[in-house]
């Protein structure tokens, strides 16, 4: 891993109002820069270095090696470290700490305003088996451990991995059998792992959070197989819709497509099976069909802001959230 700086703006340029900071976009930018030269690094190939990038410090990083990486520092476990993970200074390089992992082949996750590096523990990975007779690898993760970000000292530890989260809660899920299964979920605070209101054991599902910003949801859309789905608020657990949507069970392997994702006015379903597309979208306070697409999104869809794109394999399509109407 080499980390380089970015350089100046020339004197040149006209004067710009200084942007807002965000340290989101500048972890975006660090990781990748930090990818890219990555890549160059391990091709072994030289080549000089542009005038406006100064190399600032580097380390051995293999393809197997996990990272991550806030405004002020970098997270990295490498082979050479026997799966401890060691937190440099991101200007200098400097080792603030090393700490070791609970599962030393899971990634890190920054959670940069409460402070903390969230770490997955209680691996279960094994070879299963559908009905069907397909076989495939499953894993997941049992536990969450999180450590202190500018000291690596152990803050708390929780049942369940993280599933999503917010700048200040996480929702952990307890996951089973070949993880498609929930036994339960609970949203925690950051700081101190606090339970703040737990969800009751649902069998197999799909989760999906909603919002106007995907990074703070205000609810979570869970999926039955049989198309039974439930609304709850984010920050209390309570339960806001109830109802049922156009679904079917995607097993691994069989080609087969089933996708849900939402925003803060709709849950959006796309199905796939071979040829065969589908997207559909619902009300979120109702779970009430609002409109049905045939032969729509058939690589892949997702809220686009205003719109909600879908890509296609020679193109791309921006829908009307409320209508389905190809803009």
């Amino acid at each position: 891993m080499t980390v380089i700086e970015l350089g100046d703006v020339s004197s040149s340029s006209p004067p710009r109002p200084a942007p807002e900071f965000d340290a989101r976009a500048l972890r975006w930018v660090i990781a990748v820069a930090v990818a890219a030269v990555s890549a160059l690094t391990l091709s072994g190939s030289a080549r000089p270095e542009p005038r406006m990038i100064r190399t600032l410090w580097s380390i051995p990083f293999p393809p197997e090696s996990r990272y991550s990486v806030s405004a002020d520092s970098v997270f990295s476990a490498t082979p050479a470290t026997h799966g401890r993970l060691t937190a440099y200074d991101i200007t200098t390089g400097r080792v603030r700490w090393s700490q070791g992992m609970p599962e030393p082949e899971a990634w890190p996750d920054v959670a940069e305003a409460a402070g903390l590096v969230l770490l997955p523990g209680d691996r279960v990975a094994d070879q299963f088996t559908d009905p069907d007779g397909t076989s495939y690898l499953g894993e997941y993760y049992r536990e969450t451990v999180a450590i202190d970000a500018r000291t690596g000292a152990p803050r708390w530890r929780g049942q369940g991995a993280v599933y999503a989260r917010t700048d200040d809660t996480a929702l952990l899920v307890d996951w089973d059998q070949d993880g498609s299964v929930t036994r339960g979920f609970r949203l925690v605070r950051l700081r101190d792992g606090a339970v703040l209101w737990t969800g009751p054991a649902l069998g197999s599902v799909r989760m999906t959070t909603a919002g106007r910003d995907p990074g703070r949801p205000d609810r979570l859309v869970v999926v039955r197989p049989d198309g039974i789905t439930d609304v709850y608020g984010w920050s209390d657990g309570r339960l806001l819709a109830h109802g049922r949507i156009g679904w079917r069970v995607a097993r691994p392997g069989n080609g087969d497509i089933s996708d849900v994702f939402a925003d803060d006015r709709n849950i959006y379903v796309r199905l796939a099976s071979g040829a065969r597309t589908s997207l559909s979208a619902y009300t979120l306070d109702t779970v009430r069909r609002l409109w049905h697409l045939d032969d729509a999104a058939a690589v892949a869809a997702a809220p686009c802001g205003p719109v909600v794109c879908g890509f296609e394999s020679d193109g791309f399509a921006a829908y009307d959230p409320a209508t389905g109407v190809t803009r």
